[in-house]
């Protein structure tokens, strides 16, 4: 009897040692997961402006002219339709608004693939969307107000350099054009831009 408490204890020493390290290894491959579902989203950004004589994506605020969607007959494609809050309203779980070619300008370079959209650790509803069953929300990403053309929300300020081609972009004086994915989408993360063209 004694030797199985041993046994047990041992056991239980064991796992207490182990748990911390798989808890830790877990965390590192979702981080993982999600470098590599933006580096795949940033390619099919890239992609997106190779194929359009240098142009960006569009990027459209639905907010702006302060309205809850597009208004009616303006309506353009942009990088993806519509937006991400915590209502339980169907925009945050309709993957058409991802992939499908009639609201998104990314999604023929991404194909059916919508899980690059959402990091794997962004798994938080709200209590609206989960008394309807909802686990999480279809997008955690989002994109620099300022990039691409597109309707945008104005905070009354001075106004923000907009690039609209990828040869827009300066960063410290350099073009970032020909910079790896993940630079792009680091400078895709940036709050503005700022250029010697820009007053």
């Amino acid at each position: 009897m004694i030797e199985l408490l041993v046994v047990i204890a041992i056991i239980a020493i064991l796992a207490a040692m182990l748990l911390p390290a798989l808890n830790r290894a877990k965390i590192r491959a979702v981080a993982a997961a999600c470098m590599s579902d933006k580096k795949q989203l940033a390619l099919a950004w890239m992609m997106y402006a190779s194929d359009n004589n240098d142009h960006l994506a569009v990027n459209s605020d639905p907010h702006s002219p302060h309205t809850t969607g597009y208004p009616d007959g303006t309506y353009k494609p942009s990088w993806v339709a519509f937006y991400i809050d915590w209502l339980a309203q169907p925009y945050n779980t309709n993957v058409s608004y991802l992939i499908d070619d009639r609201y998104s300008l990314l999604g023929r370079y991404l194909g059916t693939s919508t899980k690059i959209f959402a990091c794997p650790a962004a798994d938080y509803a709200s209590p609206p969307q989960r008394a309807l069953g909802w686990s999480q929300r279809m997008r955690s990403v989002a994109m620099n107000g300022a990039i691409g053309e597109g309707y945008k929300y104005s905070f009354g300020g001075p106004p923000w350099y907009n690039p609209k081609k990828s040869s827009d972009f300066i960063i410290r004086g350099q073009a970032i054009a020909g910079l790896l994915p993940t630079s792009i989408l680091t400078a895709l993360m940036m709050p503005y831009y700022t250029s010697p063209h820009f007053p």
